[in-house]
């Protein structure tokens, strides 16, 4: 049973920040077991065109792409395609550079631990001219520390996350995902590419220069990287059909009585 409180407690909060940031607007969705008990939106998706945001507003998710792409690898381990320990650059036709001591892990790539620097893909117009996924890794992977000696956030790792998946199944990461990992989930609303259906219900982004006395500033479309987009960070995606993507989670692996990932591997 929901607690009408906790509802309450939650609205008063996500309206405070929307005041006292002055940021556009938010989704939320609150998940429990395996059902979806509340959903709603708040502010605007478009402050110019005064559309307001909604359960079915379609964000782009950042680094929240990272966790879905991980389950379509994990797919793969479960497959007997690799194990968490392999060295990357065994499964790899272009090498990680520098290695300093050990070869980096399939793990560590996951955990963050490969001795990769922190490195953020070119963000482009869609005019412009992209990279490979290939091309990409093949500059910008090279270790600067041994692994496992420092965490250290890097994007570079799950470029080569979505590589690996292209050279285990000889499809794009985001063809592979989309069909073992979205489609099961239902997330009908979730794509890795931006077409006309997901524009529709796009979120208008927005950038800032300082505090929230400053105005806000729309972001064109834009691309990030490569083509296929950074696995890094490609998703587009709706709080419902992440809700399904977190019920996952929660239940061993399990949604909607379809199993994507074994119970040991969540």
């Amino acid at each position: 049973m929901l607690d009408e409180g906790i509802i309450e407690d939650i609205e008063r909060f996500v309206e405070a920040e929307l005041e006292g940031r002055k940021y556009p607007g938010s989704s939320l969705s609150l998940v429990d077991g395996d059902k979806i008990l509340w959903s709603r939106g708040f502010g605007y998706s478009d402050v110019d065109e005064k559309i307001n945001a909604s359960p079915t507003t379609v964000y782009r998710c950042a680094s929240v792409t990272k966790p879905v792409v991980t389950v379509g690898l994990l797919q793969l381990m479960e497959r007997g395609e690799f194990t968490l320990d392999d060295e990357v650059n065994r499964h790899l036709d272009i090498k990680i550079r520098d290695i300093k001591g050990e070869q980096p892990t399939i793990r560590d790539l996951l955990i963050h631990q490969s001795g990769m620097p922190t490195h953020v893909p070119p963000i482009l117009s869609m005019e412009e001219e992209t990279l490979t996924m290939r091309n990409y890794i093949e500059s910008a992977a090279r270790s600067v520390r041994p692994r496992g000696e420092k965490w250290a956030y890097c994007n570079t790792a799950y470029m080569i996350v979505g590589y690996l998946i292209e050279l285990f199944t000889g499809r794009t990461y985001d063809d592979y995902v989309t069909e073992n990992v979205l489609n099961p989930l239902g997330m009908n609303s979730s794509t890795f590419t931006l077409t006309s259906a997901i524009d529709s219900n796009l979120a208008q982004g927005y950038k800032r220069a300082g505090g929230p006395e400053n105005p806000l500033i729309p972001v064109p479309p834009y691309i990030l990287g490569t083509v296929p987009e950074d696995p890094a960070g490609s998703l587009y995606s709706t709080v419902l059909d992440l809700a399904n993507f977190l019920i996952m989670n929660m239940n061993g692996g399990v949604f909607d009585g379809k199993r994507i990932l074994e119970e040991e591997t969540i």
